[in-house]
């Protein structure tokens, strides 16, 4: 059986990869609906050959992220409304905490997605470098093309929670982090 050309299995890796990074957001958001710091109402229709959990997902996703700017303001506004009050119950102060954390989530969310969202433009210039046979200078040389994939390695090879995921096997999480040490 014939090896599988090294710019498959560097894009085999990214994709695995990018999987992976919106598994996480999606986790994210299961996370604020669990905490109760994000509701979601609504109807959709579903078609038997195009529906699933993780589509839904996305598209709560895309609904929180098309308003974030608005939550944001909001956010800024609720708080400029507690500084003129010169309120601080315990009941404010919860509230004003939970904001934070939903913040924060819709903030991580955002990066994730836009972290996917780099790896989609990635992957298509692996098409200009196939005849390079190391996947890992594959993958390096053209991260070397934007400084956003630089920076989506990077999170790939520190952030905890997706190195401990099964994403990547052994050898591909080692291609990846080579990748990473000849961007540097």
């Amino acid at each position: 059986m014939d090896e599988m050309p090294k710019w498959m299995l560097a894009q085999d890796i990214l994709i695995k990869a990018k999987n992976e990074i919106i598994l996480e957001a999606i986790d994210s958001l299961h996370n604020e609906i669990k905490e109760k710091r994000l509701e979601v109402n609504g109807h959709t229709i579903k078609l038997p050959d195009k529906s699933s959990d993780i589509e839904m997902d996305m598209l709560v996703i895309g609904n929180i992220l098309g308003q974030e700017e608005e939550i944001k303001k909001k956010y800024v506004e609720f708080m400029k409304s507690i500084e003129d009050k010169k309120t601080e119950s315990p009941e404010i102060i919860e509230r004003i905490n939970e904001l934070k954390k939903f913040l924060m989530a819709v903030t991580g969310i955002h990066i994730l997605m836009n972290y996917a969202k780099v790896i989609d433009a990635w992957v298509l210039d692996f098409a200009e470098v196939m005849k390079i046979d190391d996947a890992a200078m594959i993958i390096a040389e053209t991260a070397k093309r934007n400084v956003e994939r630089i920076d989506t390695m990077e999170f790939m090879v520190k952030n905890r929670t997706f190195l401990k995921s099964d994403a990547l096997n052994e050898n591909e999480g080692e291609i990846l982090k080579n990748a990473f040490e000849m961007c540097r």
